[in-house]
């Protein structure tokens, strides 16, 4: 999704903007693996899971009881 925001031409088109496309890329791509790795580090420390564990226990497990206070 990333890539679709940053780099096509009818959205930020942040790749035509530079000398070069790939070095412009290169530079988005470890934005964002870093942006990523932050949140997980944050989520971790939450202790919560990440959103594709979530889904993956939702579907093997089913919704969670909600609890009763």
């Amino acid at each position: 999704m990333a890539w679709l925001v940053l780099l096509l031409p009818f959205t930020l088109r942040l790749a035509g903007q530079n000398a070069s496309p790939t070095a412009a890329a290169l530079v988005i791509a470890e934005a964002v693996w870093f942006l990523a790795v932050l949140i997980a580090l944050r989520l971790d420390d939450l202790d919560r899971p990440g959103p594709a564990e979530a889904v993956l226990r939702r579907l093997t497990y089913g919704p969670r009881a909600r609890r009763r206070a």
